[in-house]
This record gives structure tokens, C-alpha cells and sequence, in this order.
């Protein structure tokens, strides 16, 4: 008999640390629900059924509940429209901390799963622990402990007047962000292959269905944009959090899709229409980002080495089709269409702030308040809410809040260099991983 079949099976974690995994998921649910859907929200009742209903379903079968939640992170914006809401940026972290509660439950009887070793696990978990510091430091940097110990409230955290109360919410809401992906991750290192791919179909189909709201948002059969800024924009983000962020779930989804056609793992009918359907979310999010992933994602698929050589003269020979065909009719689109801001990137009669989305002058606030805490940070979600003081620096009044526009950077000024460092690590990790 080997050694390893002959030592007895070790449960972990231990039964302690589970049930404080289930505390906790329970506490951070709640508090999320408490600081972002306030009594007066009209989704508040919505999302919170929709989440209990999540821990109910996955405490009794889990094998149901991972691929639902699969399917509804992508629609956020759609089920928060639907709702009245008008912030979806909450919907996905609450969802899954409904399910990680019903999961996390069933964990404590859980006698017989191991979790599957990967890379990403000690990065990850590192991460885990620098976003929660540096969210403790953002609500104390916006608060202050001097105005906590004396009872104090309604302090402001910049020039604009944005008062601690909200700038604590973005920071927590940002966290829950973060850190609601990495609870997914290790959630599904505990099943099996098939109900990762299982869930990873679910994810498919829900960005699909996101990509096919924006159609329906364009030809008018569908509730259009409630907030400001994608109004004034012109890009429409169908059933995701934002443009932008349905430009790189179809990015991603395309990516998949063609994969699974070209490995027959994907039947060609249903997958040729996913794929075209795909293609209409990424133009009409806009998102340059999405498209130049999607580019990228293929080409790399392409020179892989593990497809046919047939497969790889079609697929270069679809790209180019692709190419040829944005360039006739993609640059023609209307405002806020993928075509219409690509042709804006080249064109030189336009300012060059405009032509990059502002990243430059993002960038460079990113860096300022990096070289005040390069240690330590600002404090997760601090870029946004220091911002506009940021820009004053510059002389530019900008009352806006906004991210960096970068992951790494928004890393570098809110996680310092220890959080840019694990970041980093972590996206080297990933990325080896999926090229094997």
C-alpha cells in the first residue's frame, strides 16, 4: 500500500474555520445589502430575494446554484433596470454573497471534497488580505479615528463636498467587487470539472443574453441608459454593469465561442449564433478595450499550436474578413458604437484626451497619489473619491468621479507597492495557466 493511500484523510479546513467562513459570508452579505441598497432603492427587494434565494438553492444543491449565479452576474444591468434601480455596480457581489452563504453552509458538512491545487491559490489569497487592509485604511482615512473616538459625522473627503458616509460605501462596494470574484474562484476549485464547465456554459449564455439586450436597446424594444454619462456617450451596455464592461464579457465570450467551434465542443448552429450575437454586444458597448482582448484572444488561440493547420488558415483567413469588413462599415457607425470610437482614436482634429478617454491624465493622478502613500496606498476605491481634488491640482475643475482606467495603476494607488507587486504576480500566474 502507498503512503498516500495508507495516511488517513484530513479535513480542510477544519469544522472552526468553516463555520467562520459561513459567518462571515452571512456578515459581509448583509452589510453590503445595508451600506448599498438603502431603504429608499427601489431594487432593494428585488436583489435580496434573488440572493436568499441563491443560499436556499446552493445549501441543497450547489450543482444548481453555481451555474445560475453563473448566468445572472452577466445580466447585473438588466435585472437592476428591470428592478428601478439605477446603480447596478452592487448586484454581482451580493448575489455571490448569497451564494457563498448557502454554500459556505453546506460546507460545514462537506466530509468528502478536496480543493484541486493551483497557482493561483497563494496570490490570490495574499490579495484577498491586502484588499481587505486597504479597505480598513480607506474607511479610516475617510472617517478618521480622531472623529470616530469623539463621535463625530459628516465630514467631507474632498473639495466637491462628497460626504465620508458615501465615500465608505464606494470603498466597501469596490471591495465586495474584488473580492467577490476570488470567493467564486475558490468556491469552484471545490467542484469538479464538470460543474465548472457547467458554469462556465451558464456564463456564456448570460453574457449572450446581456449582448442581446443591447440589441434590443438599439432598435428601441428595450428600456435605454438611465445614467448620464452613457446617455451622453452614446454607448449602450445592454444587461452588464456598464459599456464597458459588456465590451469585455462579449470580448471574452467571443474568445470561448470560437474556441469551442474550432474544437468541436461547440455545436456549430447555436454556437455561430452566440458568436454573431456576441459581435453585436462588443459594437455597440464601444469598448476598444473589448475589442482589441478579443484580437488579442484569437490570435493567440491561432498560434497556439493546438488547433489544425486547416483551422488556423480558416481562422486567419476569417480575421482578415473581419478586418476588412470593420473597415468599411464599422468606421461608419453612429456615436458611441465600437466603429464610430475607433475611427475617433485616429482622428487628429479631435483632442487628444478625448481620442484615449482621458487615460493619461488618469495615469498621471494615479501616480500622484501613489508617490503620497507608496507603501501602504490610498485605500481601496480612494482613487474616486480623491479625484476630483487630484484634478484641481492640475487646475481642472472635475466635480466626476472615476477609476484609473487601468488595473495595474488603480493597484499602484490604492494598494501601494506591495499590492502591485501581488497584482502583478497574480496576472503572470493567470496568464501562464491559461496558456497551458
Amino acid at each position: 500500500m502507498s503512503e498516500s493511500a495508507a495516511s488517513p484523510f484530513r479535513r480542510r479546513p477544519g469544522t472552526g474555520t468553516r463555520v467562520v467562513l459561513f459567518l462571515l459570508s452571512i456578515g459581509g452579505a448583509g452589510l453590503l445589502f445595508a451600506v448599498a441598497f438603502p431603504p429608499a432603492a427601489p431594487d432593494r427587494l428585488p436583489v435580496l430575494i434573488l440572493a436568499v434565494g441563491l443560499a436556499l438553492l446552493a445549501a441543497r444543491k450547489a450543482r444548481w446554484a453555481i451555474p445560475a449565479f453563473a448566468f445572472l452576474f452577466p445580466c447585473a444591468g438588466l435585472l437592476a433596470r428591470l428592478s428601478g434601480g439605477t446603480d447596478p455596480v452592487a448586484w454581482p457581489a451580493l448575489l455571490l454573497g448569497g451564494l457563498a452563504a448557502g454554500w459556505s453552509f453546506r460546507f460545514i458538512y462537506d466530509f468528502e471534497s478536496r480543493a484541486e491545487p493551483s497557482p493561483l491559490d497563494a496570490p490570490l489569497r495574499s490579495l484577498l488580505v491586502v484588499w481587505v487592509m486597504a479597505t480598513v485604511l480607506a474607511a479610516g482615512r475617510a472617517a478618521t479615528l480622531w472623529a470616530v473616538v469623539r463621535g463625530l459625522a459628516g465630514r467631507v473627503v474632498n473639495g466637491a463636498g462628497l460626504p465620508e458616509a458615501a465615500a465608505i460605501r464606494e470603498s466597501l462596494v469596490a471591495c465586495s467587487a474584488l473580492a467577490a470574484g476570488a470567493v467564486f474562484f475558490l468556491i469552484l476549485r471545490r467542484e469538479g470539472p464538470a460543474l465548472r464547465a457547467r458554469a462556465l456554459r451558464a456564463a456564456l449564455f448570460g453574457v449572450c443574453a446581456s449582448a442581446l439586450a443591447a440589441i434590443l436597446q438599439r432598435v428601441g424594444l428595450f428600456p435605454q441608459e438611465t445614467r448620464a454619462h452613457w446617455k451622453l456617450t452614446g454607448q449602450i451596455g445592454g444587461g452588464a454593469a456598464d459599456p464597458n464592461s459588456l465590451g469585455l464579457l462579449c470580448g471574452l465570450g467571443l474568445v470561448l465561442t470560437v474556441a469551442g467551434l474550432w474544437r468541436g465542443g461547440t455545436r456549430t448552429v447555436p454556437g455561430s449564433l452566440c458568436a454573431l450575437v456576441l459581435s453585436g454586444g462588443l459594437f455597440l458597448s464601444g469598448s476598444r478595450t473589448g475589442f482589441l482582448l478579443a484580437i488579442a484572444g484569437l490570435l493567440l488561440l491561432l498560434f497556439s499550436g493546438r488547433l489544425p493547420s486547416r483551422a488556423r488558415l480558416t481562422g486567419l483567413a476569417l480575421i482578415g474578413a473581419a478586418a476588412l469588413v470593420g473597415a468599411v462599415f464599422l468606421l461608419r457607425g453612429s456615436v458611441g458604437t465600437l466603429g464610430a470610437r475607433i475611427a475617433a482614436s485616429f482622428d487628429s482634429t479631435l483632442p487628444m484626451e478625448y481620442r484615449v478617454s482621458a487615460r493619461p491624465l488618469l495615469w498621471r493622478a494615479a501616480g500622484r497619489l501613489f508617490l503620497r502613500h507608496p507603501v501602504e496606498g490610498a485605500g481601496i476605491g480612494a482613487f474616486s473619491w480623491q479625484f476630483p481634488d487630484l484634478m484641481r491640482e492640475e487646475g481642472r475643475e472635475l466635480t466626476m468621479r472615476d477609476n484609473p482606467g487601468s488595473a495595474f495603476m488603480q493597484a499602484l494607488a490604492e494598494t501601494g507597492a506591495a499590492g502591485f507587486f501581488l497584482t502583478a504576480l497574480f496576472a503572470l500566474a493567470a496568464g501562464r495557466q491559461a496558456l497551458r
